[in-house]
């Protein structure tokens, strides 16, 4: 292990957890909900965020399939494990949890650890790959966590109010289109990053906060930990061996992010989703915690060997 690059990336990660500690102060000790602040992300930073960071893109056309790669890698063990492992738990657990093995804390958790490692200018690749996962997170995994609790019409109706979703391809749209963002955007643009990514982390903090005893699940807590950091490098690095001996879609730097991004955390997101969909928060948050806890380390481990 080079322990320069392990330390250098650790330190980066490290203020991540700082912003996690501050919501779990203000939630165990000051008394405030994470349901409002919730619903403030979910509706209006979220989508503002990425409708914005679209519009700044380079749209390529093989980039444009990488949201749809990471799509597709969340979908299918999202799915997945909804049809076999996930039997064995009840709804709205087997729901949240099928939900939670898909997803992926690129946003919070994976930019920080790009500029981290290869610095600003692989930012654009990594927000590509965001996106990916926001598709994921707000349409199969938002369907499947609100069928525990909601039929098939009204899981339908909820995705379908979710505006990240129409952020995202009018985002797109202007960016085709040749539209670029004003200096007034821009401003806007870094200021709502900020926020985006110390909220995401607070609502962590504040889910973790109303944990108790009761709600360690240890067999969901090890489930969710070998998926996210056996599984899903295991897929996207087959994926990856696809593409460079007969697909050539990408270049190495792009294998680098794809890489890094199927060993983030699980999403921040799950404990707004589950907030949402009162599909027990609590237990998403602990077993993102521990996701998180465990990337600290694993990451700047791993990034000689992989990266």
């Amino acid at each position: 292990m080079n322990v320069v690059v392990f330390w250098a990336l650790f330190q980066k990660l490290l203020p991540l957890y700082f912003y996690v500690f501050l919501g779990f102060i203000a939630g165990r000790f000051l008394g405030v909900g994470r349901e409002s602040l919730a619903k403030l992300l979910l509706y209006l930073v979220v989508p503002l965020v990425f409708f914005l960071s679209i519009l700044d893109a380079e749209l390529t056309p093989a980039r444009l399939g990488m949201p749809f790669v990471f799509l597709l890698a969340a979908s299918i063990i999202s799915i997945g494990f909804y049809n076999t492992l996930g039997r064995r738990w009840k709804s709205p657990d087997r729901n949240i949890l099928s939900f939670m093995v898909g997803s992926g804390n690129t946003g919070y958790f994976g930019l920080p650890a790009i500029i981290a490692l290869w610095g600003i200018e692989r930012v654009s690749n990594a927000i590509l790959v965001v996106f990916g996962y926001v598709i994921f997170e707000f349409t199969i995994g938002f369907y499947l966590t609100a069928r525990g609790h909601h039929g098939v019409k009204d899981s339908i109706k909820r995705v379908l109010k979710l505006p990240a979703l129409y952020a995202f391809f009018l985002g797109c749209g202007l960016n085709l289109w040749g539209v670029e963002r004003g200096e007034f955007l821009t401003s806007i643009n870094q200021t709502l990053t900020s926020v985006y990514s110390v909220l995401g982390l607070m609502v962590l903090g504040l889910g973790v906060s109303r944990a108790r005893f009761n709600h360690f699940d240890w067999s969901f807590i090890l489930t969710t930990v070998l998926v996210k950091f056996l599984v899903w490098p295991t897929l996207m690095a087959t994926m990856i061996f696809f593409d460079r001996n007969y697909f050539h879609l990408y270049a190495h730097e792009d294998y680098q992010v794809l890489m890094l991004m199927s060993l983030v955390p699980l999403a921040a997101n799950g404990v707004v989703i589950a907030t949402e969909l009162k599909a027990h928060p609590e237990k998403a948050a602990i077993c993102i915690l521990a996701t998180t806890m465990i990337a600290l380390f694993l990451i700047p481990a791993l990034a000689p060997i992989l990266f």
